[in-house]
């Protein structure tokens, strides 16, 4: 009933979506899908994998000779003899998926199973299994001698198929197709067909290219196919009729993908056949062909090609969200470095290395011309209104006329300079040449020079143009490489923007006139905004948020989203938030970053070249590898959700397999409590985000991206249950949660049972003692005065040192705080409530001005007491000396830092500990306030209400063992336009436990209690929250350190 119970779950997770997965276009070539590939370099445990399946849990399974091998996407587990002791071979031939199990036939030792964690062995000892196939609750079993045996998995019993007495050669195929016919494909033997209870034997007389066959597989359309070792040939329901991939050729796997093509797994490579036309493609590369002697395919949930090879490991093959033109489909392998549309709809592009390609049809062609051009990089192309082609060299200009006829200009025919960089057609049909060396030079349709625009005229600040672009009102747009943007009006006046007037950077690549007022400009310090109904200037850079500081182009597409083309990947925003940002300031933005995880082959674009926005709305953007083609208005989404797993917990070293059917018991007083988590999702794992709450404990769902674990520290006696989900790299949430349930055991002297018996006790031990006191005191009296006096002296000698000690740590710590009145010189009304745990606390806060803006930050360290103070002077530590080196770059960078040099001193101790900290930097001149934080937020209120800034989802510590980037932390800019109070605290305030019920006080709690004292005094607030955390707390232990701090700024 279980078992129904889970099939059913599994087929409502499942079901609505295998329509939905991102499958294969049969009208792309197959050299423009994406291949990536894993090897023992990537963790898979050896490069011979012999078979691929995804389980019903959605985890890809892979066999070879060392195990098998689990992955999720992101890390592979090995399971083998070294580690399981239920197996006793690390050779597996054969595996398949069925009713929630993985089954697994090994070389030797029969016949496994595995399921939540456990791996159980059913029999066949001895025998080689060659072939497996799930049906209808049962397995069935091929083995190297012939025999064809049958496991009723609810029986859980073996029977042998004595009416297959053929056992001359080995089982490699069985298949039950969708009529209940059972297929049998045997070495040396052809096929055997069972149908209503007889056999029928096949053979190359029926049609099959030779009787040494292999595996089976069933269409869609009721075919049965069988491979061979001289190739493949399907039942047409009289005989076998062949597929022409070649005698020689040795077809291991056959599949179907939701499209219907047909994918062909061989020892020769890899072959698709449309499902429309029939037509058979061989995957084919300019070097050597990686996919030769493929052992399996595997098509899965969503919508990938997995494929496994005898020595090479593993591939996978998938649709990209952009296709990419690369020398495997005959572009140049110097990738591009410009790119025009033509007027008959093809795509003219020109390489890196002086080559010319047509595209039409998803087809590259050379584009050759009589005159040679250079082997360096075509900087610009450009079709003008006579539908000339112009093609801009370090050498000159060639013009190639629409009757072929080819014409070359340089200094020799008037142009300023050879080196050609921008080409652009003004509204009256002069061509104008930007140079390197030389300025512009202007032509006339008849392509005879009429003007020269240059700084040693006094028209430009600078000859080295980057672009040109002309706006409806006769105003061209010049960016150069060092001065800036130049706008030269229709009446030869000059108008120069540069870093004086707001310019992110006098490197200006490019510039994009949207309308007729707002003038995008892509600069080495960022994108740079000009309002040209104001003349405003504003930029937007990495301290603002921007991924990358130096877009090489923009552009926006139909749906009105933005595009930016960097040098570490393609980066796209809605066009109406940033529009909104530029001009009030106010308003969140949220980037798309796409990589080559996301389904590019490249995301380097090609540096200062320009992107296209063709007439059919796509764009086409110049790479180091070749030329990327966007479909802006159909990029492929993932909605096939993450299937989530809790895949392990562990307590104070001792790890648990979860179990969903009843909680987990935990000893009393536990240390840690980690729980790991997984979501399987094969594209882009890196960018799966994930959802947790813990019942019991945590008021709000926390967010993270990595590690796939989160850690809990002295959680109380109670029942707690975790759930998790998780998002694929497009947002699709999981549908159900992962969840785990324990409950952690109160200690005798936490129950009720302890408190009855210590009065009942303690009666008892004062009555036996008094009796017997009263019969020994006399003769006791003197000598038992004696030793209490002389231990009672020792023992508050040694209290009186300990607690001195402890006294003066409590003083070095208070110490090395800053002095509220220094802050407030910079933060006015600053107050704190600092509030240890213990006598000494683990969370501090600190100040600078060393760094080019004032400094506040407030930080909590793992631990309380000594260990805790231990981690906050190191803190301090790394403040001071971080601040000192990062003080002009932007927070996340100062971020970053901390985090490597914590982790860098904790992992040489062997430690694990960490710090969540909050930073603020309060520019007075600008009336802005930045704020980062690692597992800190923010809490601003103001006359519009409560608003919270929420930190980064990771903490400084060496627990975030896989790399962090710098733009994993947030970066806030506060425009303070009224006065605003602001918040900094660490946990130990939401999380105290009181009340007359026993509850968490919680985040919304605290967060109106901030919200109500905000309109009172400093002093008035310090003691409101001092106040209600006592009246609050009563007379239960307090659970944490606890710091609040709190300051006002105004415009």
């Amino acid at each position: 009933m279980k078992q129904t119970r889970r099939i059913c779950i599994w087929l409502v997770l499942w079901l609505p979506f295998i329509g939905q997965t991102q499958s294969f276009s049969p009208s792309i070539p197959l050299e423009c899908l994406l291949l990536e590939h894993w090897n023992t370099d990537k963790g898979l445990p050896s490069s011979h994998t012999s078979r691929v399946v995804q389980s019903e849990e959605g985890f890809l399974w892979i066999s070879s000779y060392d195990g098998l091998s689990r992955f999720d996407g992101e890390r592979f587990d090995v399971f083998n003899k070294k580690n399981i002791p239920e197996l006793r071979s690390n050779i597996v031939n054969a595996i398949a998926a069925g009713m929630g199990y993985l089954w697994i036939g090994t070389n030797e030792d029969g016949l496994y199973s595995y399921k939540n964690g456990q791996f159980v062995y059913h029999g066949l000892r001895g025998r080689r299994i060659t072939a497996i196939h799930y049906h209808n609750q049962k397995v069935y079993i091929g083995t190297q001698n012939g025999q064809l045996s049958v496991f009723n998995i609810k029986q859980e019993t073996f029977s042998l198929d004595t009416s297959f007495a053929d056992g001359n050669g080995a089982i490699y195929g069985i298949l039950v197709d969708s009529n209940q016919n059972l297929w049998v494909s045997q070495n040396g033997q052809g096929v055997w067909c069972k149908s209503r209870d007889r056999w029928q034997h096949y053979t190359e007389k029926e049609g099959l290219p030779t009787n040494l066959t292999l595996r089976l597989y069933e269409t869609g359309d009721g075919r049965i196919w069988c491979g061979s070792t001289q190739g493949i040939a399907y039942w047409n329901g009289q005989q076998f009729q062949p597929l022409p991939l070649g005698s020689s050729c040795i077809v291991h796997a056959v599949v179907e993908d939701d499209a219907g093509n047909l994918w062909f797994g061989t020892s020769v490579g890899l072959f698709r056949q449309r499902t429309h036309t029939g037509k058979i493609e061989l995957f084919s590369f300019k070097d050597k062909n990686p996919l030769l002697n493929i052992t399996d395919l595997c098509y899965d949930r969503e919508g990938s090609l997995w494929i496994s090879t005898y020595r090479d490991g593993l591939f996978r093959l998938r649709e990209p969200k952009f296709i990419t033109y690369t020398q495997e489909n005959g572009f140049s392998q110097e990738g591009a470095g410009a790119v025009c549309a033509l007027a008959d709809g093809s795509i003219l592009a020109g390489s890196n290395d002086g080559k010319l390609y047509l595209i039409k049809d998803l087809k590259v062609k050379p584009f050759p011309t009589r005159t040679p051009l250079p082997h360096l990089r075509i900087f610009h192309l450009l079709q003008d209104s006579q539908k000339r082609i112009f093609v801009a060299t370090f050498y000159g200009l060639l013009v190639i006329h629409p009757n072929g006829v080819e014409q070359f200009l340089d200094k020799k025919t008037g142009l300023s300079d050879n080196a050609v960089r921008m080409l652009m057609e003004d509204r009256q049909g002069n061509l104008w040449v930007g140079t390197r060396w030389g300025g512009i030079t202007v032509l006339d349709p008849q392509l005879r020079p009429i003007r020269r625009i240059n700084r040693q005229e006094g028209a430009l600040p600078s000859n080295f143009i980057m672009s040109l672009e002309q706006a409806p009102n006769g105003d061209i747009f010049i960016g150069t490489n060092d001065s800036g943007l130049v706008i030269l009006h229709p009446d030869n006046s000059l108008q120069i923007l540069t870093t004086d007037q707001g310019l992110g950077s006098n490197t200006v690549f490019s510039t994009l006139l949207e309308g007729d007022r707002h003038l995008w400009v892509c600069t080495t310090g960022g994108l740079s905004y000009v309002n040209l109904q104001n003349a405003k200037v504003k930029n937007y850079s990495s301290r603002e948020g921007l991924p990358h500081d130096s877009p090489f182009d923009i552009a926006i597409d139909a749906n009105k989203k933005v595009w930016l083309f960097t040098a570490k990947g393609i980066v796209q925003g809605n066009y109406r938030k940033l529009l909104e940002y530029m001009n009030t300031g106010s308003g969140a933005l949220s980037w798309q970053i796409y990589y080559k995880d996301d389904g590019i082959k490249t995301d380097e674009c090609t540096g200062a070249a320009h992107s296209l926005r063709a007439p059919d709305g796509s764009l086409w953007v110049p790479a180091h590898e070749g030329l990327i083609h966007i479909e802006a208005s159909n990029i492929p989404t993932l909605k096939v959700p993450p299937l989530m797993h809790i895949t392990e917990i562990e307590v104070d070293g001792k790890s648990w397999l979860p179990n969903e059917q009843q909680p987990i018991e935990l000893a009393p007083n536990p240390q840690r409590i980690t729980l790991y988590f997984t979501a399987c999702s094969f594209v882009a794992p890196q960018k799966i985000t994930f959802k947790y709450r813990l019942q019991g404990f945590d008021e709000e769902w926390q967010l993270q991206n990595h590690p796939r674990m989160v850690s809990y520290t002295n959680l109380p006696p109670g029942n707690y249950r975790l759930e998790v989900y998780a998002a694929n790299a497009d947002g699709q949430w999981s549908l159900q949660a992962a969840t785990v349930s324990f409950r952690i055991q109160a200690a005798f002297y936490e129950t009720i049972w302890f408190y009855i018996a210590i009065p009942l006790a303690f009666v008892f031990f004062v009555g036996g003692f008094y009796a017997w006191r009263i019969q020994n005191i006399e003769r006791q009296k003197e000598e038992l005065q004696e030793i209490v006096r002389q231990r009672t002296a020792a023992l508050e000698d040694e209290l009186n040192t300990t607690l001195s000690s402890i006294q003066y740590a409590r003083l070095l710590q208070e110490s090395s705080l800053p002095d509220v009145n220094t802050v407030r010189q910079h933060f006015p009304d600053l107050w704190r409530f600092h509030q240890p745990k213990n006598i000494i606390s683990g969370d501090f806060y600190w100040f600078s001005d060393v760094a080019t803006l004032p400094t506040l930050a407030v930080a909590d360290c793992t631990g309380h007491g000594v260990p805790g103070a231990f981690m906050s002077i190191i803190g301090q530590f790394l403040l001071n000396e971080v601040l000192n080196l990062t003080k002009a770059h932007p927070l996340p960078c100062t971020m970053k830092a901390l985090h490597d040099g914590l982790s860098s001193i904790i992992e040489k101790n062997g430690l694990q500990d960490g710090m969540e900290i909050g930073i603020c930097q309060w520019d007075v001149s600008r009336k802005i306030l930045y704020f980062s934080g690692a597992r800190h937020h923010l809490i601003a209120v103001n006359s519009r209400g409560l608003h919270v800034y929420k930190g980064a989802a990771v903490a400084i510590s060496a627990l975030w063992s896989q790399t962090v980037e710098e733009e994993e932390f947030p970066l806030y800019a506060i425009n303070i336009d009224e006065p605003t109070w602001f918040y900094l605290f660490s946990d130990g305030y939401k999380d105290q436990f009181g009340s007359p019920t026993g509850r968490k006080l919680g985040a919304r709690s605290f967060y109106a209690l901030l919200q109500r004292i905000a309109r009172l005094s400093p002093e008035a607030q310090q003691k409101q929250i001092e106040e209600f955390f006592f009246n609050w707390k009563r007379e239960r232990p307090q659970v944490d350190d606890v710091l609040v701090v709190g300051f006002r700024l105004t415009p």
